[in-house]
């Protein structure tokens, strides 16, 4: 059986920037601040926090608003799903002058990918919305300061790809992980 395939471009990949009220971006800073770091990102040294930041009260805040933001998403673009939900939120620390970065990687998502290199400063506050399969990153922290960055996971739930039928493709539930 032979498997051999030719690669195409036949998509644009969007991503959505959200800018965060100031109030909102200050209290998740200070959040992150107080978090604790773990090193395991393969070489480039950056300390990640606990992976469900998501499912902590002091986070809740952060939470709904990042998930008003993805459901803008689905509902403006008509995504067929009832709505998006976080399974995993976190933060990311790049200590001061150090060079710690975030080796680029993607998640496999079952869609296409370009591996292109985008280098850009988001203002504090700015959230950016974009698939999973995106390769993403960041550069080399030699700064005076930390530099934090949150990250979070978002997976459709309820009922998925209605059809003509009006029946479901099928019907997802989340469960929380601890």
């Amino acid at each position: 059986m032979k498997t051999d395939y030719t690669e195409k471009l036949w998509f644009p990949v969007r991503v959505w920037e959200f800018t965060s009220p100031k109030s909102l971006w200050k209290k998740t800073f200070e959040l992150a601040e107080k978090e604790e770091y773990r090193r395991y990102n393969t070489d480039g040294g950056v300390g990640t926090s606990h992976p469900h930041l998501e499912q902590r009260p002091e986070w809740n805040e952060l939470k709904v608003w990042l998930e008003l933001c993805a459901n803008k998403i689905l509902k403006d673009n008509k995504f067929l799903a009832d709505r998006m939900e976080i399974t995993s939120m976190w933060c990311n620390r790049s200590d001061a002058q150090t060079g710690h970065y975030h080796t680029p990687h993607r998640h496999l998502d079952g869609g296409p990918y370009e591996e292109t290199r985008h280098n850009f400063c988001p203002e504090p506050g700015t959230l950016i919305i974009f698939p999973a399969y995106l390769v993403h990153g960041s550069q080399p922290n030699v700064r005076m300061v930390n530099r934090f960055t949150l990250a979070a996971n978002f997976f459709p739930f309820g009922n998925q790809n209605i059809g003509g039928w009006d029946v479901p493709m099928m019907n997802l539930e989340k469960k929380d992980v601890k």
